[in-house]
């Protein structure tokens, strides 16, 4: 491995695998966990090095299934992985997996069923995409305890909306989560303690809210608009206090990003924007493929690199992740493994050769 610093201080691994063929998950003290897109592989980056320290297949799915995990959360009883296409949610203590079942909530055919989550005191909440709801487990016994829907009359409030659940990104103050609901102009203020729900509505004729984030100044929130050009700055409670149109033409928005008198739309076209706040103007940024947003920390997949920016200091830190090691780990999961085949492509992770010399 080789390492190169600038005299800026950005640290650069090299790497022949492109990181950004994987969404970043969640982050611990130590660990930063990854999903393909294209495959069934949850990957475990060690922070000290950023380097690949561990590959692994989901349970009971096919390998070539992508997008199986949503997002995780790091418990005292292991990883909760929370399924966006998987079938259950799964827990990953050191290297098994148990899984939780919850058909009886969610449909196995559901796609996109949970994108986030969160820990508090001894439940992990898991909060609905495409699925309407909000699904709590005690950590302790490992079952679910707390379910929550979405009324329909919060689902029917837009008639041609295609997705009744949360936005990814979210913001905790306290004991409270809020969510951004794609669906319509609310957002809705989750109570983890007591486990109750306030829905508010911001206001905005448009609807469509696909993330939300605290401003550095203490004024709110910044929420992004899902498929119109730009953001608002909300209160907190139901009133915007202003709105900001972006003059580019963005797809869809992935989030909002609140930096030091900055604001960062990361964008489904790949194409990120800049909001100068002093300047009051807009400005095309670089390729985003995905995004983390943590009490700490934002972390942007940038094409080959991640980048890691310090909420508190407004500093960032470029690096590139080794994933030399990948094929290796891949052909080792072929052996050993017992999910089902499925696809094989030639140039993905689990490659043609490593399969024929699986079953050789």
């Amino acid at each position: 491995m080789e390492f190169n610093y600038s005299n800026k201080g950005i640290m650069v691994i090299n790497m022949k695998k492109r990181i950004s063929d994987f969404a970043i998950l969640g982050d611990s003290e130590k660990y930063l966990y990854f999903t393909s897109e294209k495959n069934n592989l949850l990957i475990v980056i060690s922070k000290d090095g950023f380097n690949l320290v561990k590959v692994f297949c989901l349970p009971d799915e096919n390998m070539d299934s992508g997008c199986l995990v949503g997002s995780v959360v790091e418990t005292n009883r292991g990883v909760v992985l929370a399924p966006r296409n998987a079938k259950k949610i799964w827990i990953l203590n050191n290297e098994s997996f148990s899984g939780i079942d919850i058909n009886e909530y969610v449909s196995e055919k559901c796609n996109h069923k949970f994108l986030s989550s969160a820990k508090y005191n001894n439940h992990v909440f898991l909060f609905g995409h495409f699925f309407p709801g909000i699904i709590g487990i005690d950590i302790e016994t490992l079952t679910v305890d707390y379910v929550y829907k979405v009324p329909e009359e919060i689902i029917n409030l837009k008639e041609d909306g295609d997705c009744p659940g949360f936005a990814k990104q979210s913001c905790i103050v306290d004991n409270c989560i809020y969510l951004a609901y794609v669906n319509s102009s609310c957002v809705v203020k989750f109570d983890m303690e007591s486990m109750t729900t306030s829905w508010i509505d911001i206001n905005d004729n448009e609807g469509e809210a696909f993330g939300l984030s605290k401003d550095i100044g203490g004024k709110g929130f910044w929420i992004s608009k899902r498929d119109s050009k730009g953001m608002l700055l909300w209160d907190g409670t139901g009133n915007v206090i202003d709105e900001y149109i972006n003059n580019f033409s963005p797809r869809i928005n992935m989030g909002v990003c609140t930096l030091k008198n900055k604001i960062l739309l990361p964008n489904y076209n790949q194409r990120s924007y800049l909001y100068d706040v002093n300047r009051n103007n807009w400005e095309e940024d670089d390729e985003i493929y995905s995004f983390l947003d943590t009490e700490l920390y934002y972390y942007f997949v940038k094409y080959d690199n991640l980048v890691i920016y310090n909420k508190s200091t407004d500093e960032e830190e470029v690096v590139r992740i080794d994933l030399d090691e990948l094929d290796s780990y891949c052909d080792d999961l072929l052996k050993t493994s017992k999910f089902r085949i499925g696809m094989i492509y030639e140039g993905d992770p689990f490659s043609l050769e490593g399969y024929i010399n699986s079953i050789r």
